[in-house]
């Protein structure tokens, strides 16, 4: 495909290239072998920055309009053991019992996830106030920067972070959060000592 250029493939021009000379394959005979690929997890389709569900691919391939903004994209491969390592990440760090099957979508969803819990983390740092919430400043910056890391990054490295994330969750963020969530947030008396 011409994306290892660096070029955008949409299907508009996947279309264009089946239908010229040699191949001559027919729009219909075009769409029907991408929804067939995209069925079975070879290609990913693209619309407005969000990855198409299987249930949606039909739609946009039959919407003519939106056929040059949609961008089809090799899917990667990924082995089982690595999509089973996400899934128990996002299982235990996120406790979402709920995990999507597919890699890509758990992959999708961590990084969501990392987003939504830095924003409330950040949301939660006052350190005039309460001085150990300055512990979560470095959390928040990590989570920040791993909701920004790409497909693969999250399936195959971040399972190597794990052990360290699961214990950053269990010893800084589960007890500041669940402080927040307790009767003593409201009122500024300070924490008996250890």
């Amino acid at each position: 495909m011409k994306e290892t250029n660096g070029e955008r493939v949409t299907v508009a021009s996947i279309v264009a290239t089946c239908q010229a000379k040699p191949y001559g394959w027919s729009m219909p005979a075009t769409l029907t072998q991408l929804a067939r690929m995209a069925s079975l997890g070879r290609v990913t389709l693209t619309l407005d920055s969000n990855r198409l569900k299987r249930t949606e691919v039909a739609a946009a391939l039959r919407n003519t309009q939106r056929q040059s903004s949609t961008i089809v994209s090799v899917q990667q491969q990924y082995t089982a053991g690595q999509t089973r390592a996400l899934r128990n990440f996002h299982r235990d760090f996120f406790d979402d019992a709920a995990s999507p099957r597919d890699a890509g979508d758990i992959a999708k969803a961590c990084a969501e996830g990392f987003a939504t819990l830095a924003g409330t983390l950040e949301a939660r740092i006052d350190t005039d106030r309460y001085p150990f919430t300055a512990a979560l400043a470095p959390i928040v910056t990590t989570l920040k920067d791993y909701a920004t890391k790409p497909e693969k990054w999250l399936v195959e490295d971040l399972p190597g972070h794990a052990t360290g994330l699961l214990d950053t969750k269990d010893l800084t963020i589960d007890p500041i959060v669940s402080f927040f969530a307790g009767p003593r947030s409201g009122s500024s008396t300070p924490l008996p000592p250890r």
